[in-house]
């Protein structure tokens, strides 16, 4: 926190890591979950223009429903471990109707690049939508299309989004709407 306030007061970007902030890696339980998802909601919505986000190259659970209504401006969400979200439907956070929220939403973006620093194709940043716990024919009897979006992203001005893995979603892997600019390369979905 005094990082982020000495960097606001002078006016100078930011690298920040998930562990600095206080990710919990490896550790897969609903408190856990709850906290690592609690962190990268506050972080993705407090970073200001030049910061550099970065996952590290380890395995964080969280939970899902990371909103980022915040209007980030050139920044860099920097993927290079993996975010396995939540196998937890009874705790997923929901909206005001009572549906489950995406993994990872954004609106109103602009100038913003989510990549990984490795080339190497075999060491790209993941998102983890663990889906199976979401699909099947009982599933989709009980809950129909009431599963969460891996990546949700609307309203937003040049987007880059390259060299990341989109595995398991409950539902839709990526979706975009209304964006200007946007170009994905160099991503995989599984």
């Amino acid at each position: 926190v005094f990082l982020r306030y000495a960097c606001f007061i002078l006016g100078e970007a930011a690298t920040i890591s998930f562990d600095d902030v206080g990710a919990i890696r490896d550790i897969q339980d609903l408190e856990t979950e709850m906290l690592n998802g609690d962190l990268l909601n506050k972080t993705l919505n407090s970073l200001m223009p030049g910061d550099v986000f970065i996952i590290p190259n380890n395995t964080y659970h969280v939970m899902g429903g990371i909103l980022v209504n915040t209007p980030l401006k050139n920044v860099v969400f920097q993927l290079d471990g993996t975010l396995s979200y939540s196998e937890d439907r009874h705790n997923w956070p929901r909206d005001s109707n009572g549906n489950v929220l995406a993994c990872m939403d954004y609106h109103s973006i602009e100038d913003v690049t989510f990549t990984t620093n490795d080339n190497n194709i075999n060491n790209r940043g993941t998102m983890q939508g663990n889906g199976h716990v979401w699909w099947g024919a009982i599933q989709y009897l009980l809950h129909a299309e009431d599963r969460p979006r891996l990546f949700h992203i609307r309203q937003s001005k040049n987007v880059l989004f390259e060299k990341i893995r989109l595995i398991n979603s409950p539902y839709w892997t990526f979706w975009a709407e209304n964006c200007d600019g946007l170009e994905v390369r160099y991503s995989e979905i599984d």
